[in-house]
């Protein structure tokens, strides 16, 4: 028989969560749980593995039968309700980011290791196949000595990007903007590609609100739309990596990526369509077309299954561990730090 799982949230993501649960081997029923009644009730509608929706959370923490809680809630919410459901005897699944301060964070690993729970931080991108190829050309030293990680990218979000009622764009919701919203995951996943042949150590970098308010006038409690930062390493090794949320239509390319060693140039694809290319010094190519999945829903339902799969088996996980989400955080909020104090800070 399977576990009873409960998942807390019922935003757009809820669904990539129900539709793993729904493949899982190791789930039979699911609770929904959401302050909007209405949208839980048209979220369980398309997933019959949805038993029971309920729109308070302590219910589900009072429910013996309820093994897993998986967190799809806005970020301000993870690291309470993570921590209370570890009180309450179940093992956590949550959402990125991890939380909005390190604090946070240390004190639910604390709890879940305590309690003798699992508390496990979604980290897609480590599920990417193209990323793990990478890592492996990197490992292999295909690039020879690794020495510079370029990644850029410039899109058009305007709309949510812009609006102080998006609880995504609140400082005081979301931890920041675009940084710690979508670029937790190119934060883990830079820190993952490298993290074979060298470690972090210190951060420069910028945080700004540059087009926030079309009058160019910051607005406090609206987080950065643009970010910029270079993390230096042990060797002589630098991550350089700058984004923009806010464009009035889309940059071509959008994205840049690419890490550069002292053999050949890896070439990161700029969308989920395209394979990597090595170039070496002589001017040939080597194409990596690796098979998918490759967009971000997929990538989350093979990570999504992958930790069922784990806590099912008691085993632990390879890449996606609490220290690699720990380490991401470390240098999230290193970047906030070096850009409000305006100096190079150290990891």
């Amino acid at each position: 028989m399977g576990w009873h799982v409960a998942v807390l949230g019922t935003g757009r993501w809820s669904e990539v969560h129900l539709r793993a649960l729904t493949a899982s081997p190791y789930c039979d029923r699911v609770t929904l749980a959401g302050r909007n009644r209405a949208a839980a009730a048209a979220r369980a509608a398309e997933f019959p593995i949805v038993q029971h929706c309920v729109d308070d959370f302590c219910s589900v923490y009072d429910d013996p039968s309820i093994e897993l809680v998986q967190i799809c809630l806005p970020h301000h919410l993870h690291t309470e309700v993570a921590y209370d459901a570890l009180q309450a005897g179940k093992h956590v699944i949550c959402e990125k980011p991890a939380a909005i301060d390190m604090a946070s964070f240390d004190r639910v690993v604390a709890k879940a290791e305590e309690v003798g729970r699992r508390y496990l931080v979604v980290m897609c991108q480590l599920y990417n196949p193209l990323v793990l190829r990478a890592r492996e050309l990197v490992d292999e030293g295909a690039l020879g000595r690794v020495f510079l990680y370029v990644e850029t990218g410039f899109s058009q979000h305007a709309d949510s990007y812009r609006n102080p009622d998006d609880w995504r764009t609140r400082v005081a919701l979301a931890g920041g903007g675009v940084l710690i919203d979508g670029g937790y995951h190119m934060v883990y996943k830079q820190l993952f590609l490298l993290g074979g042949v060298a470690r972090p150590r210190w951060i420069m970098a910028d945080a700004s609100q540059l087009n926030v308010d079309p009058r160019g006038k910051p607005i406090e409690a609206i987080g950065e739309d643009y970010i910029a930062y270079t993390i230096g390493f042990d060797e002589p090794l630098r991550v350089v990596s700058s984004h923009a949320w806010t464009l009035a239509a889309d940059a071509h390319p959008a994205r840049r990526g690419f890490i550069a060693g002292s053999d050949a140039t890896l070439e990161l694809p700029t969308n989920v369509t395209e394979p990597l290319i090595l170039r070496a010094a002589d001017g040939t190519e080597r194409i990596e077309d690796v098979p998918g999945p490759r967009s971000g829903a997929d990538a989350t339902h093979a990570c999504l299954l992958d930790y069922l799969e784990t806590l099912a088996t008691n085993r632990e996980l390879q890449n996606a561990s609490v220290a690699a989400a720990r380490s991401a955080l470390a240098v999230i909020f290193g970047v906030y730090k070096s850009s409000s104090l305006r100096q190079r800070i150290t990891l």
